[in-house]
């Protein structure tokens, strides 16, 4: 049953690569454009080529292939027949565009009002735009404001929300599979298997059963771990049919070296994102003639990637 979270880590994975690759590119355009005098007109073609499909057609095949690994963990043999029903909001397209063209609005400003900066006599071209690579990342990366409790949290970076929006979107789709595989069965009880590299949040909730509707007072209701912190944004756990207990998890995966083994894993992810994006600025300064600040990136990256060494990333 771990396989579920690998197949959504995987999906979710695939999607913020290709976005920040989508990112790194629109960076380096962004300054070559910059750098050659480029117009906002030409900016803006540019950056519209880069994001163009951005693999709303995988990640919908990515959904209907998880319902059908969860329903035939479900079925155990026995026959379900329909189309399932949205007992939780799967993500629509129409969210990715709006990250998308918020993303794409911040750098076009950045762009715009950096362009127009350079055509002062008194400017250093080469300085200026050395001196501003480091400014992209705050000023038009973060470009998506995250809400909680109704208010902005803070800002994310295009792949960060538009991975979150995947992740969501994949766990509601094997969540709908299984709830509406309750319904069709009358089998009332569901499992919430354990994997490993869980967040705290959600270790104290894995490994157990539940009930659907809350009517069986022997187990607690899927509310009430919901309520604790299953399906936060980021959650990978996927509720399946509970028939025996064969399917009882030895591992719950809820001790303290999990917990220090999930911590050094989002460690890792950070220190890799951090070596993807310098390595983009390291080519940008090159491309520059920024060599001081290409040096020092480059010996960043590799402290990073020493960094990563020591924690087994």
């Amino acid at each position: 049953m771990a396989e579920f979270n690998s197949f959504i880590q995987e999906s979710v994975d695939f999607i913020v690569q290709d976005y920040e690759q989508r990112m790194a590119d629109s960076k380096k355009v962004c300054f070559n454009l910059l750098k050659e005098k480029g117009s906002a007109d030409e900016f803006k073609d540019t950056i519209s080529d880069i994001w163009k499909n951005t693999n709303q057609d995988y990640i919908k095949q990515q959904e209907n292939d998880l319902q059908i690994m969860i329903d035939r963990a479900n079925a155990q043999g026995k026959t379900i027949t329909g189309n399932g029903k949205d007992y939780f909001d799967l993500v629509p397209q129409e969210k990715y565009h709006w990250a998308e063209k918020k993303y794409k609005d911040k750098v076009e400003t950045f762009f715009e009002r950096n362009s127009e900066a350079l055509k002062k006599e008194y400017v250093d071209d080469e300085q200026y735009l050395a001196d501003i690579v480091a400014k992209y990342d705050t000023d038009a990366q973060a470009a998506i404001p995250y809400y909680s409790k109704g208010k902005i949290r803070c800002y994310q970076t295009v792949s960060t929300y538009c991975g979150m929006l995947t992740n969501v979107s994949l766990t509601h789709s094997a969540w709908n599979r299984t709830l509406y595989d309750s319904e069709y069965l009358e089998n009332d009880l569901l499992y919430l298997p354990a994997h490993n590299l869980a967040c705290e949040l959600c270790m104290p909730w894995q490994g157990y059963i539940y009930s659907n509707s809350g009517k069986d007072k022997r187990f607690r209701a899927k509310e009430e771990a919901i309520e604790g912190g299953i399906g936060h944004p980021n959650c990978r756990h996927c509720w399946v049919l509970y028939w025996g207990s064969w399917q009882i998890q030895s591992d719950k995966f809820d001790t303290e070296n999990d917990k220090e083994a999930y911590n050094r894993a989002e460690k890792a992810r950070a220190i890799k994102l951090q070596i993807r994006r310098s390595e983009t600025d390291s080519e940008i300064y090159h491309d520059l003639g920024a060599e001081g600040k290409a040096d020092k990136t480059d010996a960043k990256i590799q402290a990073l990637y020493t960094e990563l060494k020591k924690i087994g990333g």
